[in-house]
């Protein structure tokens, strides 16, 4: 979909719309590859690492959590240099949206 989709009227309110009919992964498929198998490995070492117990204080749990997020934070911009893609946000990438849910 795209702004010649829309009625005439609407156009100036989504100059920039464009919904491709496909979902952007990576750039190419060795690219896929190279970051699942990465992704793969990451994530056990992730899961490694258990959530604290549920009666742990909150401080734990937030510690935890923004671990966990830099972690994923980390990976993701060192997977930019196998392929750069990943960090152009115009593409919202389904496939950092997909292995990011993963945990």
């Amino acid at each position: 979909m795209t702004t010649d989709d829309l009625a005439e009227q609407l156009r100036a309110y989504h100059p920039n719309l464009y919904h491709p009919a496909v979902c952007y992964f990576n750039a190419s498929v060795a690219a896929f590859v190279e970051v699942a198998w990465r992704w793969h490995a990451a994530v056990e070492l992730l899961r490694a690492h258990p959530d604290p117990h549920y009666t742990a204080p909150l401080e734990e749990h937030e510690q935890h959590h923004a671990e966990v997020e830099r972690s994923c934070a980390t990976f993701l911009t060192r997977m930019t240099s196998l392929d750069p893609t990943l960090d152009d946000r115009d593409l919202g990438s389904l496939w950092v949206e997909t292995i990011t849910d993963d945990l």
